[in-house]
C-alpha cells in the first residue's frame, strides 16, 4: 500500500510530466484518474493534458517521487517538484508559490 505520497505520471509520446498528490493509496487515487477521463468536462489537470493535448500516460506505473504524512508539506513538494519539471499542467498554488520565494 503506497499512502501519502507525491507522484509522477510521464507521457509516453512526449515525456511531458503530471505531478500529483494524494493521502489514498495511490492504486486508488490512478483508479479516480481513469474515473475521471470517462467525464466529457472535467477541471483535473491530468485529464486535461490526455483529453485535449493527446498524451497517453500509464496509470498502472506511477512514480513515487515523495512521501509525507502531513497534507500541507504534500502539497508544497507537488508544487516544488512541478516547478522543477516545468509542468503547464499542474495547478500551481499561489498560497503555496509564497514557500518557493
Amino acid at each position: 500500500m503506497e499512502i501519502e505520497v507525491v507522484y509522477k505520471l510521464t507521457c509516453k509520446t512526449c515525456d511531458q510530466v503530471y505531478i500529483g498528490q494524494t493521502k489514498l493509496d495511490v492504486k486508488d487515487r490512478m483508479k479516480q484518474h481513469k474515473e475521471g477521463l470517462r467525464k466529457p468536462e472535467t477541471s483535473r489537470a491530468v485529464d486535461y493534458m490526455i483529453k485535449n493535448k493527446n498524451n497517453v500516460i500509464d496509470f498502472c506505473k506511477p512514480e513515487i517521487i515523495g512521501r509525507d504524512t502531513h497534507k500541507k508539506r504534500r502539497e508544497i513538494k507537488e508544487t516544488l517538484l512541478s516547478l522543477e519539471h516545468q509542468n503547464p499542467y499542474n495547478k500551481i498554488s499561489h498560497e503555496l508559490m509564497t514557500f518557493t520565494s
